[in-house]
């Protein structure tokens, strides 16, 4: 599958239905600029896209990996069979062990603000129940309250590690980028 190849088919077939990249992006329910990197080359369609797409430029998902539209039977077929042999050679670049790391960095990236606040919020609690509430019940109750952020924080980590890890739907081809 050659990123750039289908790109330029993708390009050349709205061109020739005289749709925008907005028009195409609004069929698809995806953005102009992302229809622009999908013809420059710089990413691929999503999996889930590939059937809308190719109904929508009225060639065969098989035909748009290839990046060409097949003249005859034996070029559907061997295109077919190349991309095929890519898919397998591809499908198991990853482990399990490593998706599950990517993912778990990248929800700690997009969530480091929340975990600033809560840290510091945290700290505020401890603060008050230790200095200036000096009764065990604070003490006890900033602890619990703690632990409780702790494990609520975790799991929605893990929920959105095991969507990403184990589904594989979202974000598959951004591991090691």
């Amino acid at each position: 599958m050659n990123q750039v190849k289908t790109g330029k088919l993708i390009a050349k077939l709205r061109r020739a239905q005289g749709m925008t990249q907005e028009m195409l992006g609004e069929q698809l329910g995806v953005t102009n600029k992302t229809v622009s990197r999908w013809e420059n080359g710089t990413y691929m369609p999503d999996i889930d896209k590939l059937l809308t797409l190719s109904d929508v430029l009225h060639i065969s998902v098989n035909e748009l990996l290839c990046g060409e539209c097949a003249a005859d039977a034996a070029a559907f077929t061997a295109c077919a069979e190349e991309n095929i042999k890519e898919v397998l050679q591809k499908s198991t670049v990853y482990s399990l062990k490593e998706r599950i790391a990517y993912f778990r960095g990248k929800w700690l990236r997009e969530h480091v603000l929340l975990l600033v606040f809560s840290i510091v919020g945290f700290c505020a609690a401890v603060f008050y129940a230790v200095w200036i509430a000096k009764t065990v019940l604070w003490i006890w109750g900033v602890f619990v309250g703690g632990c409780l952020l702790y494990i609520y924080l975790r799991n929605q980590m893990m929920i959105y590690v095991e969507h990403h890890a184990f589904d594989g739907t979202s974000d598959r081809g951004a591991v090691g980028r």
